[in-house]
């Protein structure tokens, strides 16, 4: 630990260590690994204090042509307005590990914070799943989206892309898919 960390930090870094496995996660054993990542959530979750104001549901989009159809988890605020501009979001872990539950918190606290709607995509994940199947389930859950805007009270003209990690690099590539198919608009 650095001598100037914060110690509120600190605290945080050394539970952390504790539970890591040393030299980080195995990507050797990829099943492993995510039942790993799945169980630090739970404990991070079952700490993290709760965020009010903020419902969350799960719908499934069509998957892509034969795929299957893919987990999108709604988030919107408890009480709003009747439309909303609204966020894909996409999470990151290298194309490999991750998942919607794991960015979960971090989506709630924006919902609050921007008064939006996210819409957070379950993609398939490598190596099982390789490029471009992320990417179509990513466009297949904008489309949804898009389609169903009446449905959630989403406005259609503000919908926008963005992601963490490799969820960042899906939603650069998403970004340029939809405009080479031009079937949906993205804001930005």
């Amino acid at each position: 630990m650095h001598p100037i960390t914060d110690p509120q930090i600190a605290a945080g870094l050394a539970a952390f260590e504790e539970i890591v496995p040393s030299g980080g996660i195995n990507l050797d054993d990829i099943p492993t690994a995510r039942q790993f990542l799945a169980g630090l959530t739970a404990a991070m979750a079952a700490e993290a204090p709760p965020i009010p104001g903020v419902v969350s549901s799960d719908h499934y989009a069509p998957g892509p042509e034969s795929a299957p159809d893919i987990m999108v988890r709604l988030y919107q605020p408890e009480t709003r307005p009747d439309t909303l501009p609204a966020l894909l979001w996409i999470h990151g872990g290298g194309y490999v590990l991750g998942n919607v539950q794991g960015d979960d918190l971090m989506v709630k606290g924006l919902v609050a914070a921007l008064n939006c709607v996210i819409a957070s995509v379950e993609y398939r994940l490598a190596p099982e799943h390789p490029f471009p199947a992320p990417l179509e389930d990513c466009y297949a859950a904008l489309k949804w989206l898009a389609g169903s805007a009446d449905q959630f009270g989403i406005n259609a003209e503000r919908i926008a892309i963005g992601g963490s990690s490799a969820g960042g690099g899906l939603a650069a590539g998403l970004g340029l898919l939809a405009r080479d198919r031009a079937e949906v608009d993205v804001c930005c």
